[in-house]
């Protein structure tokens, strides 16, 4: 919602917005385009606006003061996200859409960066994040029939619609990273998000194309689609483009080899900035959609420099490296991704001891759906604290994850495990890990959280930088 808000201020479209919280980097960034978000309730200021089109976030539900006055309404138009993007800014443009578990924001970056560099005129996209660099995250395709690349959501369009976002997108090509259950408070189990991923694939026009990451089963499982050519990639020796790579000083090199299904011949190979197996299968994903999007821009044996494309902001983010002490922002909210963080995160800081601040967060990560894998995963750091559950009050305890059973297991691992209540709990582990990286072993410390994280993390900069200085 707001990268479509800045992408159409930018248009020089007239644009506000309602919301119970924002923050950075969206707030800061819509406050620096002028664009006013007015506090949730404030139903007076939404009279000056009964002429305009509103768009929907899924955040939404009946009772909602927003959604009543609006419904109060009948004359006025109103719209989800989805429903809006593909009607307004993809219904004529060739599109590659990127969906998955996870990873499909630093994939969506990476293909729009890669179209900028191949010269594309005209190309759209729109990315669900802050990129790194500061460039829009969203951009409206110039004309019909120019590619734009675009972040496809499994989660509902809004309290009208509860089909998955990327249903309204249009795929020419569509390109998947993960299946995993997620978003427990709208699916109950797997099979209904594989459901879900079947709707995108039922959308997929004739003579389109389904790029998979071939390593994951689960995506196998939904492959065959007679009306699309299916392509995969992945480090297994049964994809259609095997990937290979290695870790160098400034990332990696990624190798994408031609498998037998499609005839062999000279691989591509991509410099990156980015670090760890799941960034080189992101980047692969974005190299082989634009591939089969434009199939005469990357001929064999083509090589790309990538290593300008930084990725997204809250994604393996260093916010201060500050000689023994690293604090990384990451945008954690579900087990898997947590472990391709940390072992990315050893490959790119060898020898360094890990801390992981844990908010549980996301709908997922606040059950126990994944209570034992979420002890295995963060046992692979040194150090965990672990934040309160966000809204815990709305589950039953039963149906929570337990901090207590946790600490246990990570404690039985060797973990230095503790749970904090309070913010100021927090700072007093953030010192004590910045005093420990003092005196004896690096560390990595690493704030997992999908939200603001109690506005912590600019104090804990802040005070890294004067000691850094």
């Amino acid at each position: 919602m707001g990268n479509l808000a800045l992408g159409l201020a930018r248009r020089g479209v007239v644009v506000a917005g309602s919301d119970r919280g924002v923050y950075p980097p969206m707030s800061d960034l819509l406050a620096g385009e002028g664009i006013p978000v007015h506090p949730a309730g404030e139903l007076g200021v939404l009279a000056d606006w009964e002429d305009a089109l509103f768009v929907v976030g899924n955040a939404l539900s009946r009772g909602c003061p927003e959604v009543e006055w609006l419904l109060a309404r009948p004359r006025i138009a109103f719209v989800s996200l989805p429903a809006f993007l593909g009607r307004w800014m993809l219904a004529a443009s060739d599109n590659l859409v990127i969906a998955g578990t996870h990873g499909k924001s630093t994939t969506t970056g990476a293909a729009a960066y890669l179209l900028a560099q191949l010269g594309v005129e005209g190309a759209g996209h729109l990315v669900g994040g802050a990129l790194a660099d500061g460039s829009p995250a969203l951009v409206l395709p110039a004309g019909e029939a120019v590619p734009c690349v675009v972040e496809g959501d499994e989660y509902d369009c809004a309290f009208f619609d509860k089909r998955p976002k990327f249903v309204h997108y249009r795929p020419t090509v569509l390109a998947l990273t993960h299946l995993e259950f997620d978003h427990a408070d709208l699916y109950r189990d797997l099979e209904e998000v594989r459901r879900a991923f079947r709707q995108g694939l039922a959308v997929v026009p004739p003579g389109g194309t389904l790029l998979a990451n071939g390593d994951d089963p689960e995506l196998r499982s939904l492959l065959e689609v007679p009306w699309a050519s299916t392509v995969t990639v992945g480090c297994g020796e049964g994809n259609d483009w095997i990937l290979q790579r290695e870790p160098l000083s400034y990332g990696q090199e990624i190798v994408l080899s031609p498998g037998s299904a499609v005839g062999g011949g000279e691989a591509l190979r991509v410099k990156a900035a980015l670090w760890g197996e799941a960034n080189a299968r992101n980047l692969a994903l974005a190299v082989l959609g634009c591939r089969a999007l434009l199939p005469d821009s990357l001929p064999a044996g083509t090589v790309l420099d990538l290593r300008g494309y930084r990725g997204l902001r809250r994604r393996q983010e260093v916010r201060v490296d500050a000689g023994p002490v690293v604090l990384v922002e990451d945008f954690g909210h579900h087990p898997s991704a947590f472990r391709e963080t940390l072992r990315s995160l050893r490959e790119r800081f060898p020898g360094r001891s890990v801390h992981a601040f844990v908010e549980p967060r996301s709908n997922t990560l606040v059950t126990c759906r994944f209570q034992a894998e979420l002890a295995a995963v963060l046992a692979e750091a040194e150090a965990v604290t672990l934040a309160p559950l966000h809204r815990e009050e709305r589950l039953p305890r039963e149906e929570r994850l337990d901090r207590g059973a946790l600490l246990g297991s990570l404690a039985a691992a060797g973990v230095d495990a503790a749970a904090v209540d309070t913010p100021g709990g927090l700072t007093a582990r953030f010192r004590a890990a910045v005093g420990k990286a003092r005196d004896s072993r690096q560390t990595v410390v690493v704030v997992f959280s999908n939200g603001g994280f109690y506005g912590l993390l600019p104090e804990w900069c802040a005070s890294l930088g004067a000691e850094a200085g």
